[in-house]
């Protein structure tokens, strides 16, 4: 009787977007021990020309806090403001928010609030 296999690491999406980005980030994680995964998907391959980035779930953690870094890198300094309703929108992308989330659900940059 053979022995079972052992189960395959699952891998969880992280982030979609062009090759060249995806590459990049490729590269960073694996600085940091994270072995991502380039997959191409259907469905954003035909309509957008779009990869998606997959990391195995033991290093989900890990891999959203490099994703965060380089987000913070890239993106422009967005001047903090003062929130006069629990209603405001994402300085990044725009979507309007409820509350006072840490990161935007939308677009992912961080905003530093804690609920």
């Amino acid at each position: 009787m053979a022995a079972p296999e052992e189960p395959k690491p699952e891998l969880v999406p992280l982030t979609h977007g062009r090759l060249e980005e995806m590459r990049l980030l490729r590269r960073r994680l694996l600085e940091r021990g994270v072995e991502p995964q380039i997959v191409t998907v259907p469905e954003l391959q035909a309509s957008r020309g779009l990869y998606l980035l997959a990391v195995f779930r033991r290093d989900h953690e890990t891999a959203v806090q490099v994703l965060d870094e380089v987000w913070q890198e890239t993106l422009p300094e967005v001047p903090a403001a003062e929130v006069d309703s629990e209603v405001a929108g994402c300085p990044a992308c725009g979507i309007a928010l409820e509350g006072l989330p840490e990161y935007c659900p939308e677009c992912g940059i961080r905003l530093g609030h804690a609920e």
